[in-house]
């Protein structure tokens, strides 16, 4: 069983009543619309992390060096690979 917490939260109305139209179309209740919401911003905030990460390594020229060398040093074997077909 999953542990849950109670929050309170406040909206403007108007944001309010968009999500009770889709506790009505998805069929769910208000927690499970929060909790998918909550569910994809996360998701969306761990991704941006990542590419933060992502580029701070490959912003370091000595990573993009490398990375440069090694496709160029794959290359004529991707390419010998290919010309087989």
């Amino acid at each position: 069983m999953v542990r849950t917490e109670k929050v309170t939260v406040s909206l403007p109305k108007e944001d309010l009543k968009m999500i009770v139209g889709y506790e009505t179309k998805l069929q769910l209740t208000r927690s499970a619309v929060f909790k998918e919401a909550i569910e994809l911003w996360l998701a969306v905030r761990e991704k941006e992390e990542l590419r933060k990460s992502y580029k701070a390594a490959y912003s370091d020229s000595n990573v993009k060096d490398k990375t440069i060398n090694y496709v160029e040093d794959m290359l004529p074997l991707a390419l010998e690979w290919w010309s087989e077909y």
